[in-house]
């Protein structure tokens, strides 16, 4: 399962923010609209999280796509209906991923539709793993 991020083989449309001054990370931080404004107003706590925050953009924004066979198992991809980042087009694609069953679930929400969403996402990911559970016993009874 997969939640918010374009497909891997998919380029980055947008420019790092990973090394952005400190005043212009923070606002696209905010553009982002996922972290809270007590965080955003409080200078201490931007200090403390500045680092983790800047490794974990570089992470993302500077990993290379090796190709690869597609995965034998299931893949799921979630996404936000009003995400700025990951649209269903650059979700879709995660399918060519996996030689298996590939699903996409648009739910209401932007980037941050983990938090907006959260009953209705937990109720697909229940639903998901026990399928997927069932579906593993029953070919462990054959």
């Amino acid at each position: 399962m997969y939640s918010a991020h374009r497909a891997p083989q998919l380029p980055d449309p947008d420019p790092p923010l990973h090394n952005l001054p400190e005043s212009e990370f923070w606002d696209e931080l905010r553009k982002l609209e996922g972290t809270p404004q007590e965080v955003l107003e409080n200078s201490e706590l931007k200090q403390l999280l500045l680092p983790t925050l800047r490794a974990d953009f570089t992470v993302i924004e500077t990993y290379a796509y090796a190709a690869e066979p597609p995965l034998d198992c299931p893949i799921t991809a979630f996404g936000g209906l009003q995400d700025k980042k990951a649209s269903y087009d650059q979700l879709n694609p995660w399918q060519e991923q996996t030689n298996a069953a590939f699903s996409l679930k648009m739910l209401p929400g932007n980037h941050f539709f983990l938090h907006s969403a959260q009953s209705l996402l937990l109720e697909f990911l229940s639903r998901d793993l026990h399928q997927l559970v069932n579906e593993v016993a029953n070919r462990d009874l054959l």
